[in-house]
Formats: C-alpha cells, structure tokens, sequence
C-alpha cells in the first residue's frame, strides 16, 4: 500500500507539472499574440436622402473668421461664426435634418477674431467670442483647463491671453504678416497650436500649450518642399493630431492638400501630398480642414476648383492617411462654394459646414453626412 501511495502522489506531482508547463505555454502563445486589427475605416456617405447639394443654414457669415464646432450634451450641434466684421453669432443645429436656431449673438465695435462653442452644465451650448484688440490684432479661442484662452501671433512671438494674464511665448519665431493661430484642445494636457509665420512664403508652425497656456516645449515648422502656404488647420483625434493646409510649389502653380500628423503629445514635423482622384492639373485644391472618426481615420473636407468655380468636397482617410471611397461633392454644383470645416459624432452622424456665395455675399451651409462604424 505503500508502494501504491507513493505512485500516486508521483502521478499527482507529474500531472500538476504537466498542467503548469501547459499553463504557461498558454500565458506565453497569449502574451506572443499578436493584437486584434481595429476594424477597417469605412467610407462616409450623403446622409440617406440626402443631397450634396446641401441646406442654407444662415444668410450672412464673414469669410475672415473660422467655424467653431461641437457637439453639446444633448445631441445638438453647436457652430459659432461671425455674420459681419463685428457680429458674433452662435448657431445650434440638428445634425441629421440641418434644422438650425440661432442660440446666440453679439454685436460689438470690435472686429470679431473667433467664436467658440462651449458646454454648460445643463447639456447644452454657451458661446465665447474673440475681438481685436488693436488695428494689426489676429487672433483665435481654445478651451483650456484654465479658461478660454484668447491666441494670437505677432512680431513679440505667440500671445496667450488667460484672463487678466498675458504671456508671449516662442518669442524666437516671431514675424509680421502671421495667419490667426488655430488651437484644438487635448483634453486636461492643453492645446495643439498651429499657425502660418510670416506671409505667403512663411513656415508652418506648431506649438503645445499646456491647461494654464504655457509653452509645452519648443514650437516647430513643418518640412515641406513648396515655396508657399495657407492657413494651417489642427485636428484632434483618439491617438493621433493632424495639421492640414495648401501649398504650392510656385506663384504660377495650383494650390495642393498637405498632411501632417503625429502621436498624441508629439508634433508633426513632415508633411505628405493629398492629391483627390480625378483632380485636374490646372484645378486647385484650397481651404483643407479634418475631423477625427470615432475609432480611427479622419474626415477631410477642401475647396476645389479654378477661379470662379470652386466647390466643397469630402474625402474618408484611413489610419494610413489613404483614401476610403471616391471623393464626394458637399454643395450645389452651380454656385461658388468654399472654406468651412467637418464634423463627425460618435454615432454614425457627420456633417460638412461651408459657405456659398450669394451675389454680393456669402451664407453659411451645411451638408448632411453619415459615417458608417
């Protein structure tokens, strides 16, 4: 009996280290793995029944002072614009049907530089406005965990107004003739900053901002082999930033798409061309903004045409940057359209916002989209 007891606590011992070394091979074939592949980023469509000839959603918006965008707590859209040189408008809207209720306005003897969208406590949407605060004043809005943040960029470096505190930072790439900066923010980390220095032969520049709108290091220019730029415009997404303008190798040359993106915390240092299929030699593409699709890929919207001819267009980029779907037109084909920027919600919502010309003026439009998950 003894004997038989002591071959069974060996057959014990042996079955508990067979299971052990299997275990492990279990853990280890686990940890070796590779991750699962996020699903494909699939392409953005006209909103069902919709048209690409899109929804006048204002009949008078300034061409100088960028769209705002968010979403508020209750569905809604929020989008801040200015309706003339010195009035600040904030719109609400339904995503889906385009139906739009002015929530907002503001009529001031300064000329108007940004109207921000922001969240309230209730769900639903307040607005905080930019103004000159001297002849050569440019200037733009972002949220920060420390308050609206006024920006601007001019020959004693990036100002940062916070409240009753201005700093000046990155005073080493001051210059005359800068575009508006153009902030998005990072959650509590701050702010990703952008702007054209100089004039149409300047650099783009990128900076971080910290929660209270101090220099997260120092600022960079993107490398890029044209000879002049546009405005440059920042995107925010889940893991990644995208900064986007035109550019064109010369004066004689049509304008082109430039990308530009990095991981989160990091700043974009080179750039990519952005050619849509099907563009013509001689057409310019103008005016390029993104927004980040829930789960990866972007949305990027552009001006494209000549002189004259321009219209809105819309383009689903994967995490490569690569083109998902054809290309599609967002405004009426017969009337000059341009500028403006998307927006994408978490659901499959989406939407192109813009501006049309309407003989001497311009009105603000809008385009329903869908983006499949």
């Amino acid at each position: 009996m003894a004997v038989a007891a002591g071959a069974a606590v060996v057959a014990l011992l042996a079955w508990k280290t067979l299971r052990s070394d299997a275990g492990t091979e279990e853990k280890t074939a686990a940890a070796s793995a590779p991750a699962a592949e996020p699903p494909p980023v699939r392409a953005c469509t006209l909103s069902s029944g919709g048209s690409s000839a899109g929804r006048k959603l204002a009949d008078a918006v300034h061409l100088g002072v960028p769209l705002a965008i968010r979403q508020d707590g209750s569905g809604r859209v929020a989008l801040g614009y200015a309706a003339s040189t010195t009035e600040a408008v904030g719109l609400t809207l339904d995503p889906v049907t385009l139906d739009a209720a002015r929530a907002f306005s503001e009529e001031g003897s300064e000329k108007v530089l940004g109207v921000l969208p922001l969240s309230r406590a209730d769900g639903g949407s307040s607005f905080a406005t930019s103004r000159a605060q001297g002849k050569d004043d440019n200037g733009g809005l972002v949220a920060l965990s420390a308050g609206i943040a006024h920006l601007s960029a001019g020959e004693r470096g990036f100002q940062v107004r916070l409240g009753e505190n201005t700093e000046f930072l990155w005073q080493d790439a001051a210059a005359p003739q800068n575009t508006s900066p153009r902030a998005e923010p990072l959650g509590s980390s701050g702010a990703l900053a952008t702007w054209r220095r100089g004039g149409l032969d300047g650099d783009i520049m990128v900076g971080l901002l910290d929660g209270r709108g101090r220099a997260r290091g120092s600022v960079t220019k993107i490398a890029s082999e044209a000879k002049e730029f546009g405005t440059p415009s920042p995107s925010v997404g889940e893991e990644e930033v995208l900064v986007t303008f035109a550019s064109r190798a010369a004066s004689d040359r049509p304008w082109r798409i430039e990308l530009s993106r990095a991981p989160l915390g990091q700043l974009p240092a080179t750039s990519r061309t952005f050619v849509p299929e099907g563009l013509s030699e001689s057409a310019s593409t103008l005016s390029p903004a993104a927004t980040a699709l829930p789960g990866g890929g972007w949305l990027l919207q552009w001006t494209q045409g000549e002189k004259g001819k321009h219209r809105i267009w819309l383009q689903t980029l994967d995490r490569d940057l690569a083109p998902v779907g054809p290309p599609l037109a967002a405004a009426p084909a017969d009337v000059e359209s341009g500028q403006g920027a998307p927006w994408a919600g978490a659901d499959r919502r989406a939407a192109a916002f813009y501006i049309v010309r309407a003989g001497q003026r311009w009105e603000l439009w809008g385009t329903a989209l869908e983006c499949p998950r």
